[in-house]
């Protein structure tokens, strides 16, 4: 586990000013249309009230459950059902990414067993797509799917199939992931809230550097309507389909081997996901940021499981870490605790508390959970902006609000915690 390696790869969807996505195979029969259901949680830091119905996923984060050894620090992971359109044909993957800062359905081409239908431009052109990412970018073809989360019903929806051998990858690309072990995940559910991963930019505009039609093995850029974009797979559930709630449980300052909570779909529809005692802040329907204030600085921010770290600005209290192969990571001389407060659009405000440990230190405890691992957010070349990654969720039941949708806390877009 090279821990130090992984951390978190900012991904620019166009439309999306910054958000935040770091990124193996456990073939399934899929019991007619549905998925495996979800048991109770005992981790080694406490236990989460056992919860169950239709629209329940786990989240493991270490070698346990839906992760495996390619897995790493503060890595959540679940599984979702793949099959073949409308068919019972189908197979369950494990170490799927559950990133609240990107939007649809990826998985590598490798660990695909099930024939998927490859979707089409208007001229029956196939349609590919690059994911940019500030630390890379994943690459492959537009298919269709039939994608089965927790008990839910099987809906048919678009995804990005990644294989870096497909065609020829644009320049513009770069040199997108191989495959899973090197990526460190099977694939991604972007469960944000958007409903596309690229929307009206992509629509409009051809040279958007997200989508592609492709002829032999030669490749263009094409705009795109929003029903042949990757999409949310929330918003195609027919019931839990306007947002999400993320539930887990509190981690030691040590850290811990491994540890897991819940992925619960929908806000408000079912009896265990209404919420109770959340404050809601709405974010920008553009960007999808709000504002954050940290240590007395005021800056533009976000709420992604897909980013492993707490990424903010460097300074005299977290400096960066002067050991190399810990580069872009946080090393204060001591644990430095302190609040820092949230602002929605909508005014609201929330506090919380956080705390960022010598990330040198850290990375020698050889576990996977860490609630307090930093990084320098300039470090990918942006400034003045914060990521509050999957430390942030550790202790917290948070809300996702997807955009034009409501809930008994408001009008997505929104978090709630």
């Amino acid at each position: 586990m090279d821990a130090a390696n992984k951390w978190n790869r900012n991904v620019i969807l166009l439309f999306i000013a910054i958000t935040a996505l770091v990124l193996a195979v456990f073939n399934n029969c899929g019991k007619g249309f549905q998925a495996n259901s979800v048991s109770g949680i005992v981790d080694s830091n406490g236990t989460l009230p056992y919860v169950t119905g239709v629209n329940v996923m786990r989240i493991d984060v270490g070698e346990t459950g839906a992760c495996n050894t390619d897995s790493y620090t503060n890595e959540p992971c679940t599984s979702v059902t793949i099959c073949s359109p409308n068919t019972p044909n189908c197979q369950t993957i494990n170490n799927i990414l559950v990133d609240t800062g990107s939007y649809g359905l990826r998985v590598f081409s490798s660990v695909l067993s099930v024939p998927l239908t490859q979707e089409n431009d208007s001229s029956g052109q196939p349609i590919a797509e690059c994911a940019q990412f500030g630390t890379g970018s994943d690459w492959g073809p537009i298919k269709m799917a039939g994608v089965i989360l927790g008990q839910e019903q099987q809906v048919t929806v678009p995804i990005q199939v990644i294989d870096s051998t497909y065609a020829k990858v644009p320049s513009a690309c770069g040199s997108p992931d191989i495959n899973p072990s090197s990526a460190g995940f099977n694939g991604i559910l972007g469960v944000g809230f958007f409903t596309q991963d690229c929307g009206s930019t992509c629509v409009t505009t051809s040279n958007n550097g997200t989508y592609y039609t492709c002829s032999g093995s030669t490749c263009a850029g094409i705009s795109l309507p929003l029903s042949k974009q990757v999409p949310n797979p929330i918003a195609s559930l027919a019931v839990d389909n306007n947002g999400i709630k993320i539930e887990m449980p509190t981690v030691a300052f040590n850290g811990a081997f491994s540890t897991s909570g819940y992925l619960l779909l929908g806000i408000g529809t079912q009896a265990n996901n209404v919420p109770a005692g959340t404050t809601t802040l709405t974010a920008d329907d553009t960007a999808g940021e709000f504002t954050a204030d940290l240590n007395g600085e005021s800056m533009s921010a976000f709420i992604d499981s897909g980013s492993n770290g707490y990424f903010i600005p460097a300074n005299s209290n977290y400096p960066d870490c002067t050991d190399s192969k810990n580069s872009g990571w946080l090393c204060p001389t001591s644990p430095f605790t302190t609040t820092g407060t949230t602002t929605g659009l909508n005014g609201s405000s929330r506090t919380f508390e956080y705390q960022i440990g010598d990330a040198d230190v850290l990375f020698n405890y050889s576990v996977y959970a860490l609630m307090n691992l930093g990084g320098d957010s300039a470090s990918p070349g942006q400034s003045n902006y914060s990521d509050l990654g999957m430390p942030f969720f550790y202790g917290k039941t948070v809300f996702v609000g997807l955009e034009h949708t409501t809930s008994p806390v408001g009008t997505g877009p929104y978090w709630a915690y």
